[in-house]
Formats: C-alpha cells, structure tokens, sequence
C-alpha cells in the first residue's frame, strides 16, 4: 500500500493528514510551545501516522488458552496480516498489525466484543507506545 502524506496550510493553522487521520497544529499553540518540545510533539504524530497506528489493534481480556495459530487464524479471516503477538506473561492480551487499513476496521467491527475461547475479548485500536521525554529545560 502507498501511502501519501498532505500538508494543508492555512494562516493560523496546519494539518498533516495520513490516510484518514489528521493531526492539527495551531500556529498560536505551538508557537508558544518551546521549539524542542514543539518539533518533538510534531515528530511523534507523524511517527504514529506513518507506523500505521490505525492498522495496529488491541485484543484485551484474551483467553489464556488461545494460542497465536488460533488468534491468526481468526484475524487473517479480514485481510492479510502483517504481524500477530501473543502475550504469554502475563497472558490476556494481544497485538495485531494488518497490511490494509479497511481490514483492520472490518477485523474491528466483526471481532470487538465477540467471545474467543472461553472469554469474551475487546478490541480497539492500539496506541503507539508512549516515549520517555525526560526533563525539559524551563526558560523564562
């Protein structure tokens, strides 16, 4: 899948938009923002958007019995799959990364709130991983 990034500009404003994602920046908040941490709020969502955040899912409240073949076998029913892990300890979860968008919302929709082995799973879009920012400066 080719995926393209647009950059639309207005006077106070400029979006990024990835697929049907879109990040918003105000000129008047960000400018305030001290650069670093501006550009690093600025990189992150383009990080997430371009990891394909939106094809990644969660599986919560997993059996402990279903096993990756059984996870995969469920999931590829929607598309091709580019990655499927199982959580082993602790057990309970899952993360599944489609190679289309479209599967992964249909996978959502067909699976979220749907008993897998002896447990009732919810599913949703996963996060992309929160990043350690340390401490910044403060200036007066």
């Amino acid at each position: 899948m080719l995926a393209v990034l647009y950059v639309r500009r207005t006077e106070t404003s400029f979006y990024l938009e990835w697929g049907n994602i879109t990040a918003a920046f105000s000129a008047t908040q960000s400018d305030s923002l001290p650069t670093q941490r501006r550009h690093r709020a600025e990189s992150d969502t383009l990080a997430a958007m371009s990891s394909g955040a939106g094809q990644r899912l969660y599986f919560g409240n997993l059996d402990p019995q279903v096993t990756q073949q059984e996870l995969e076998r469920e999931v590829n029913r929607f598309g091709e799959t580019k990655s499927v892990w199982v959580a082993k300890n602790p057990s309970g979860f899952a993360f599944v990364e489609y190679v289309e968008l479209r599967d992964a919302e249909e996978c959502l929709k067909q699976l979220n709130s749907v008993r897998l082995g002896d447990k009732i799973v919810s599913c949703g879009h996963a996060r992309a991983p929160e990043r350690s920012t340390g401490t910044l400066p403060c200036s007066a």
